[in-house]
C-alpha cells in the first residue's frame, strides 16, 4: 500500500511540475522522487524527473549526477544526452555540450526538436 500511495503523489507532482502551478511543493516532490529510487534505483523516469526537478530548483550539479544515474540505466537515452548538452551549454562548456548533443543525434528516437534542428545545433557550437 506505501508504494501504491508513493506513485499517487508522484503522479499528482508529476503533473504539477510539468506546470510549475500553484500549489507546487518543490521539496515535497524532491522527497517523492527520492523515495521512489530508494524503492527501485532502476526506474529511469524517478531519476529524469528528479533531475528536471533539481534543475528548475537550480540545483545543476546534483541535476546532472541524476541524468548521469539515467545512463548507468539507459545508456542509449537520446533525451537524457539531450538534457545534458543543454545543460553544458548554459554553462558555456561547449566542447561537451557538442559531445552529449552528438550522442543524443546517434540515439535519437524522437524529441522536442527535430533531428535537423539537433544537428543543426551541434554545427554552431
Amino acid at each position: 500500500m506505501r508504494s501504491r500511495n508513493l506513485w499517487g503523489n508522484l503522479t499528482t507532482y508529476n503533473n504539477k511540475f510539468e506546470e510549475y502551478g500553484e500549489g507546487f511543493d518543490a521539496a515535497k516532490a524532491e522527497n517523492y522522487f527520492r523515495q521512489a529510487i530508494l524503492a527501485s534505483s532502476y526506474n529511469v523516469e524517478a531519476h529524469m524527473n528528479l533531475a528536471k526537478l533539481l534543475k528548475h530548483t537550480k540545483k545543476i550539479d546534483e541535476a546532472v549526477k541524476e541524468y548521469q544515474a539515467a545512463l548507468v540505466i539507459s545508456p542509449m537515452s537520446d533525451e537524457v544526452y539531450h538534457e545534458l548538452g543543454k545543460i553544458e551549454e548554459e554553462r558555456s562548456d561547449k566542447v561537451k555540450a557538442k559531445e552529449y548533443y552528438k550522442k543524443a543525434i546517434r540515439y535519437w528516437e524522437s524529441g522536442e526538436q527535430t533531428l535537423e534542428e539537433l544537428k543543426k545545433k551541434v554545427e554552431k557550437l
